[in-house]
């Protein structure tokens, strides 16, 4: 009876495992973006939401195993851990250092993401002050015709 519980541990780390390496590849594909071709933000975007699908089924595979935890209780710890057991405290730990790598990708991902919007926010204040100067000049230029021409001489 421990073994089934184990080997249903085993399947549901195994699933979470094959779900962490999808979003893996995603991030990693993620991470080639340059945002220098217009296409880039499209990419981008459809990137997130190819891993929002996937983070999606790793949360609900987190909460099947976060039940099925609490189902079994805590397994014994006086007495050693059969093979099974060992297996699947392997599995754990490659699920961790996979989340881990996950982390550190998303992390440099996210750095050059930030680049990007400052320098389109850099582009939009920098069109939006060209904008302002322009219609200032171009006030100032259309109040002066209304105006006695400065070169005239006011004598009759």
């Amino acid at each position: 009876m421990k073994d089934e519980k184990i080997l249903k541990l085993l399947e549901i780390l195994d699933r979470k495992k094959e779900c962490l390496k999808a979003i893996l590849s995603v991030v990693k594909e993620q991470e080639k973006i340059e945002f220098v071709q217009e296409n880039d933000l499209e990419i981008f975007e459809e990137y997130i939401e190819d891993k929002e699908d996937l983070i999606i089924t790793l949360s609900q595979l987190n909460q099947e195993y976060e039940e099925f935890i609490e189902q079994i209780g805590e397994v014994s710890s006086n007495r050693p851990y059969s093979t099974m057991e060992q297996q699947a405290k392997l599995e754990n730990q490659e699920i961790i250092s996979l989340s881990e790598e996950i982390q550190a990708l998303e992390q440099k991902s996210r750095v050059k993401f930030e680049a990007y919007v400052r320098k389109e926010r850099e582009k939009i204040k920098s069109f939006r002050l060209n904008n302002q100067m322009t219609s200032s000049y171009y006030k100032n230029m259309n109040g002066r015709q209304l105006d006695d021409s400065y070169f005239m001489d006011r004598r009759k």
